[in-house]
């Protein structure tokens, strides 16, 4: 006994929709991957920003990639991040997982990037140690 034209039409297709789904990927809109060059943050007394705590913060969405160059002239010996849902955002959170992974950290810049779907906007933090400044 065939089975009936829906469910015979249906798996027909099941293998072409395989293959649109691979070729469109997740669809979540990330970014292509490219690197942003960012040398606007400040760096005092040993300490950088990438932006104020106030704001306004960096638009971090899904598969952006920030050069951040830091101006400590020393690979931060501490370095963190924070994502919040506001440009000028009034609740934020420590950047973990895939929100902020840190890429390359070196005496020059720090390369972090938004490896989700999600948008963010983000603020990073580094420091060296008294030690290394001299």
């Amino acid at each position: 006994m065939k089975p009936p034209t829906l469910l015979r039409d249906v798996r027909r297709a099941l293998p072409l929709v395989g293959c649109l789904v691979l070729l469109a990927g997740c669809g979540c809109g990330r970014e292509s991957g490219r690197t942003i060059v960012y040398a606007d943050g400040t760096a005092v007394d040993g300490e950088y920003q990438s932006s104020p705590v106030e704001g306004p913060w960096l638009h971090f969405p899904g598969g952006r990639r920030y050069q951040l160059v830091h101006h400590l002239g020393a690979t931060p010996s501490r370095y963190e991040a924070y994502l919040g849902f506001e440009e000028w955002p009034a609740d934020s959170t420590t950047g973990s997982g895939n929100g902020a992974r840190f890429h390359e950290i070196n005496d020059e810049y720090l390369v972090v990037e938004n490896d989700t779907c999600a948008s963010f906007y983000l603020r990073v933090v580094a420091s060296v140690s008294a030690a290394s400044t001299r």
